[in-house]
């Protein structure tokens, strides 16, 4: 697996809290708001589990907080969009592209991470991306695999099912990927630039998932 960490530690100097705090009211009334809060929170919790402890340790802790507490808090916002009726029918046709996208998304992230993980057990040893970070386990994989991409996948299933939910949510979900694709494909770059090996392989499929989110998070339909 890339060194990320590495990648973050350049771009998550801006990502503090009058990032959060731009965010907060607009997660209340735009779901695009749920996907930076999610991003953020997703973002902090694998830094602060393999990134060694330093002197602005307390501040990424607080930040990780905010984030989650907001994106939490601004769910009591949803009660008003889901008042309306359940399903979304005259929208169908139009949700199934992003609907589909988002398992599809889900799946080849899924994948990737198994392709690293089962050699590792099947061979009986640690894992490999979690030793070169130094840590018991890789928390990408730990948070992708348990919440992050059920979550993607579950809002694309919505959408196909035309539900109002996964209208709401969607968007969010396609912001959390846009924004998770870019530690990826810096990576190359810093790596290129460390004298490490670049792993260019990863550029095409990531940014043509990049570039899809990028274009259709703010009109899922």
């Amino acid at each position: 697996m890339p060194p990320w960490p590495r990648t973050w530690r350049i771009s998550f100097s801006w990502r503090l809290p009058p990032w959060l705090s731009f965010f907060a009211p607009a997660a209340a009334t735009c779901s695009l708001g749920f996907g930076v809060l999610a991003f953020t929170a997703y973002s902090y919790s694998i830094y602060l589990f393999s990134v060694h402890f330093g002197p602005l340790f307390l501040l990424w802790v607080a930040v990780l907080g905010l984030s989650v507490f907001t994106l939490v808090g601004s769910l009591s916002a949803l009660g008003a969009v889901l008042a309306g009726p359940g399903r979304l029918g005259r929208l169908g046709r139009a949700l199934r592209l992003p609907g589909w996208f988002l398992v599809g998304a889900a799946l080849l992230f899924a994948t990737m991470w198994l392709g690293e993980i089962l050699p590792d057990l099947l061979a009986g040893t640690g894992s490999a991306s979690a030793a070169a970070w130094r840590v018991p386990s890789n928390p990408v994989h730990v948070l992708d695999l348990a919440i992050f991409l059920p979550a993607v996948a579950a809002s694309g299933v919505l959408l196909l099912r035309r539900s109002r939910l996964g209208a709401v949510i969607a968007p969010g979900a396609l912001v959390f990927l846009a924004l998770t694709c870019v530690p990826i494909l810096v990576t190359p770059f810093v790596a290129q630039a460390r004298g490490a090996a670049p792993g260019w392989a990863v550029i095409p499929p990531i940014g043509l998932v990049s570039s899809f989110t990028s274009a259709t998070g703010s009109n899922p339909g």
